[in-house]
């Protein structure tokens, strides 16, 4: 049987002859785009309670608890960013795998992380040369 001939037995019996997707690199994609828009609501609800001129938190009181939840949705989003990279990185060791969205898992979720991680220590600094 010639090569040619092997090509057409594997697309009549409907084996591919090309590797599929990692499926844990497509979950690893999926959640940074579950990521992204939780980040977007965040960032919307926040701006838009910023701007009704509602105060957030007075001094002597607890912040309100839309603010709480936009704090643990936030953290929620840097949790899945982390779920996003181990499962990249599990998808990128899988042998006989397209490894494209396991990359992209990665490099977005990472940068991602890393971005809100870079956010934070600034934040930080901020707070704490403010103190003196």
């Amino acid at each position: 049987m010639t090569p040619v001939d092997a090509d057409r037995l594997a697309v009549r019996v409907g084996a591919s002859t090309h590797p599929r997707h990692s499926w844990l690199g497509v979950a690893s994609f999926v959640v940074f785009l579950v990521y992204c828009t939780l980040f977007f609501l965040v960032f919307l609800v926040s701006v838009l309670l910023t701007m009704s001129g509602e105060p957030l938190a007075k001094p002597p009181a607890l912040p309100s608890p839309t603010v709480i939840l936009l704090g643990i949705m936030l953290f929620a989003s840097v949790f899945l960013s982390l779920m996003g990279v181990a499962l990249g990185i599990a998808g990128a060791v899988q042998r006989n795998r397209r490894k494209v969205f396991a990359v992209l898992g990665i490099v977005f979720n990472g940068g991602f992380f890393l971005l809100f991680a870079g956010v934070m220590l600034l934040a930080a600094l901020g707070m704490w040369s403010g103190l003196d």
